[in-house]
């Protein structure tokens, strides 16, 4: 399925750049409260788009049944 395929791809590009951001390393001393929340919010972020990831995984699972 094209279109599955491709929402696919982009939720997981999606996903591999959040990993990137909040896997950056931080240089010393550069623990604020802005950063510590910035990591925060890409976890979120990371949370949601595997949530994405399994319902589409589902739906998809049952349209071919």
């Amino acid at each position: 399925m094209q279109i599955g395929s491709t929402l696919r791809n982009r939720l997981l590009a999606a996903m591999l750049f959040a990993m990137v951001l909040g896997l950056a390393p931080m240089q010393a001393g550069a623990t604020s409260k802005e950063i510590i929340e910035l990591q925060t919010q890409v976890q979120q972020l990371l949370d949601m788009v595997q949530r994405i990831q399994s319902t589409l995984d589902t739906r998809i699972g049952r349209a071919h049944v």
